[in-house]
C-alpha cells in the first residue's frame, strides 16, 4: 500500500503501510512546517510495516545548508536510516526506514518493479530505473553534515522551520 497524502496518514484505519509519500507544499510556507516536524516523522515511522519507506519531498530553492541540516537531524531522530535523494534542481526527497538493513537493501531493484511502486513512479513520468540513477546522500553522510551546524531538530513546539525558513530565503549571500 502507498499513501500519498499527509492527511491520509492520520485519517485511515491503522494498518501497516509499505510506502508513505508526503507531498508538502513549499517548506517555507507556515502551513507546511508541521509536515517537516519530528512529530510528523515519528507518526509516519510508527505506521510503516517492517522494511517500509517514508518519502518526503523538500523543496530547498534559495536555502543554505542550515535548513538541510535541521531536516536531516529531524528525520534521523525519527528513523534509524535516512537517505537524501536529489530528484531535481532544488528538490530533495528524504527517505527514512525503520529497517536495520537501511533504505538501499537486498531486493531494492525488485521492490522498484512492484506494480504499486511503478504506478507511483509513472505519475512522475519515471520508470523503475530512474531512482537508480539519482544522486543520494547516505545516512552517515547526512549525520556528518548535520553535526557541522549548530541548529537543532524541527518540532511542533519550537517551530524551527516556521521561524527560520522565511528569513533564510530572504538572506542575502552565498547559500552553498
Amino acid at each position: 500500500q502507498i499513501v500519498l497524502s499527509q492527511a491520509a496518514l492520520w485519517n485511515i484505519a491503522y494498518q501497516p503501510i509499505d510506502v508513505i509519500i508526503a507531498r508538502a507544499d513549499q517548506s517555507v510556507l507556515w502551513h507546511a512546517c508541521p509536515y517537516c516536524s519530528l512529530e510528523f516523522s515519528c507518526r509516519a515511522a510508527a505506521r510503516l510495516e517492517p522494511g517500509g519507506l517514508f518519502c518526503q519531498r523538500f523543496q530547498q530553492i534559495d536555502l543554505g545548508p542550515g535548513p538541510m541540516c535541521v531536516l536531516a537531524r529531524t528525520m534521523q531522530a525519527a528513523f534509524p536510516h535516512v537517505v537524501a535523494v536529489e530528484t531535481g534542481r532544488g528538490e530533495i526527497v528524504m527517505i527514512g526506514t525503520n529497517s536495520e538493513a537501511g533504505v538501499i537493501q537486498k531486493g531494492f531493484k525488485e521492490r522498484l518493479q512492484r506494480s504499486h511502486v511503478r504506478r507511483a513512479l509513472a505519475r512522475m513520468g519515471w520508470d523503475w530505473t530512474v531512482p537508480l540513477n539519482l544522486v543520494a546522500f547516505q545516512n552517515d553522510s547526512l549525520a556528518e553534515l548535520a553535526s557541522q551546524e549548530s541548529s537543532g531538530i524541527n518540532t511542533a513546539a519550537n517551530g524551527e522551520f516556521a521561524f527560520t525558513l522565511p528569513q533564510e530565503v530572504m538572506r542575502w549571500g552565498n547559500k552553498l
